[in-house]
């Protein structure tokens, strides 16, 4: 970790950077307002990961989200912080503090919002849990606790509910990708954290290979001039960059949502284009027909080599194999991040290669990924604004 630290501009501010409003807007909508709250609270700015410690446990993390959302985002923060006291995990006074400063932002005041609320109305349970705080210095074992399962139940009334988590990835300097995906997500009312982007062409490879994120047999063809490089496959610097910010993110799940299960993470790219009919409903009566041993499911793709058809499982869901490509977008568990941090390190190839390359054999010469376990919907729910938007990733563009 301490060996990237000069190479990888990102590692995590102090929890005092941003103001605890940002912290909550994303503590109040994803359901992770304790963790939120109680590092403000106790000054740590990074979260350790038991057991042995892969490569890949020595990204840096990114910082605290700086987007948040507008209307409703203040209620459901007052909603959090009231529910977090009257269970006693954090204290009243830095509870009342949290939800105060957060009102002032998404009052209009203060620093953007780039998310946008909603107009369902809040659960009754959780306007009951934001009822007016304690008096401040009150014990919290006065008042009784509200079981966790209740306040997620309450959660998953929200809207987007089946979703714990959405991350967009996007470049600092790629400003116009990320007002296109605003555009996008205010039209579907969908709550996301913008993922601050590794830009690879800022990162030396020789120290990702010494750190272990980079095989030392990848830097050949790396170095390789465009012309003489398999496209989509060998290494470029937008596609380390594209991995990089890919594994932050898996790693920002393992550490902050550990005992999840089956919850439900959604990543997108800042080039991805949702379809007309794409909403919650829409998603949710897709991944009803996924089998459940799912761990990510991509809601788009290319099927390069013409063969994914024969691996359809259900109704619109096709299994992963060596032929696809794309991260436009996907849904992933925790299980699914595990195992995708697994088999991408070290990075050989482009991190969808590897996503795709462990694979058990059929009769008939199919084959299929198993690790990650895969699959993809076609028709797809998103594909790549290509005409928009030129590669950051590739030698050149796509045919």
């Amino acid at each position: 970790h301490r060996a990237l630290r000069p190479v990888l501009p990102f590692q995590a501010r102090r929890p005092d950077s941003p103001p605890i409003a940002h912290c909550m807007a994303a503590a109040a909508l994803h359901g992770a307002a304790a963790a939120a709250v109680t590092a403000a609270d106790t000054g740590s700015s990074s979260v350790g990961l038991r057991g042995a410690a892969p490569a890949w446990r020595g990204l840096p993390l990114l910082p605290p989200p700086t987007h948040c959302l507008r209307g409703q985002v203040a209620a459901a923060a007052a909603v959090a912080a009231g529910a977090l006291a009257v269970a006693g995990a954090v204290p009243h006074r830095a509870a009342r503090t949290a939800a105060r400063a957060f009102a002032r932002s998404g009052a209009g005041g203060g620093r953007r919002a780039d998310m946008v609320g909603s107009s369902r109305r809040m659960p009754s349970s959780l306007r009951v849990a934001g009822a007016p705080l304690p008096a401040a210095g009150a014990g919290a074992g006065a008042a009784q606790a509200v079981p966790m399962e209740r306040l997620e139940q309450d959660r998953r009334q929200l809207p987007w509910g089946c979703l714990r988590g959405v991350y967009c990835v996007n470049l600092d300097r790629r400003p116009e990708r990320w007002a296109f995906m605003q555009s996008q997500f205010a039209r579907l009312r969908l709550p996301v954290r913008r993922w601050s982007a590794v830009d690879g062409q800022d990162v030396d490879i020789h120290m990702l290979a010494d750190g272990g994120l980079v095989n030392p047999k990848a830097l050949s063809r790396y170095f390789l001039p465009d012309e003489m490089k398999l496209f989509g496959v060998d290494l470029t610097a937008g596609g380390v960059g594209c991995a990089l910010s890919h594994m932050q993110i898996w790693k920002d799940v393992v550490e902050n949502f550990p005992d999840e299960g089956k919850s439900w993470f959604l990543i997108v790219e800042d080039d991805c284009q949702f379809t007309s009919d794409f909403d919650e409903d829409c998603l949710s009566a897709r991944i009803a027909q996924v089998p459940d041993d799912w761990e990510m499911v991509f809601l788009g793709g290319a099927d390069l080599m013409r063969r994914q058809a024969a691996l359809e499982v259900a109704p619109g869901v096709r299994r992963l194999y060596r032929g696809f490509r794309e991260t436009t977008a996907y849904l992933i568990s925790v299980a699914g991040c595990k195992a995708c941090l697994e088999v991408s390190v070290p990075m050989s190839w482009q991190i969808d290669t590897h996503l795709t390359e462990n694979e058990v054999e059929l009769e008939g010469g199919l084959s299929y990924t198993v690790k990650p376990r895969g699959y993809c919907l076609f028709p797809p729910l998103v594909e790549q604004e290509r005409d928009r938007f030129k590669t950051d990733v590739q030698k050149q563009e796509h045919d």
